[in-house]
């Protein structure tokens, strides 16, 4: 199989929010979301999503088949505590008071008591140094093992490199190999209990970070 990496358009939002929900099935899904997500809910968040491609801060990727055209991954990193990223939240605070579309099918309280502490342990670990975050990366489980992921992870390593900042992100268990290879580091594992939210077991997610290359710049 021939693949590669491009650069995901406007257009492509669809297929992507199609393909992160699809890619994150799994217990702790289960319990984030009431029911699944219908057609008409995925078109709405892809239209509040193809905003972000004018953030001159954010980068979006795909890697496709080339045979078939079909994406098989997508990604968003985001510049932190950079000046262009500054800049552009100023400009999107002044633009638009639009409160951001939720769809009816997320269980709000168990997607906070996932994400909250995620997002403070970022903001504890990076504090208000430069780095680039890997958002969000979702693969169509039949392409798993493609070399898709390691497209997308070495593309964002190149680029820190290039910025000369770190790269961060929250990997699941599953990933951690990857990140792992590109030279990430665990900084601070991260458990979501399932049993509150009528589930089971737990979930793990580590807070992982990759120190600039120098070599690279």
């Amino acid at each position: 199989m021939s693949i590669e990496l491009r650069p995901m358009e406007e257009d492509d939002c669809l297929e992507w929010m199609r393909i992160r929900w699809i890619a994150y099935q799994g217990p702790t899904n289960l319990i984030v979301h009431h029911r699944p997500v219908s057609d008409e809910s995925l078109a709405k968040v892809a239209e509040q999503r193809k905003k972000e491609f004018h953030n001159p801060g954010a980068y979006h990727w795909k890697v496709v088949d080339v045979e078939t055209g079909k994406m098989m991954t997508a990604a968003k990193f985001e510049l932190h505590n950079t000046l262009d990223k500054r800049e552009d939240d100023r400009n999107v605070s002044i633009k638009s008071n639009e409160a951001p579309f939720v769809p009816p099918e997320v269980n709000i309280p168990a997607l906070m008591a996932l994400l909250g502490p995620l997002g403070q342990a970022q903001k504890e670990i990076m504090g208000d140094r430069p780095y680039l975050l890997l958002d969000t990366l979702s693969t169509l489980p039949e392409y798993h093992r493609r070399g898709a992921g390691g497209m997308v992870v070495k593309w964002g390593a190149e680029k820190a490199d290039e910025l000369g900042i770190e790269f961060y992100l929250t990997s699941s268990m599953m990933a951690r190999h990857l990140y792992e290879k590109y030279g990430f580091v665990l900084v601070k594992d991260m458990w979501f209990d399932r049993v509150p939210w009528g589930g089971e077991g737990v979930d793990w997610h580590g807070c992982m970070v990759r120190k600039p290359n120098p070599k690279s710049t």
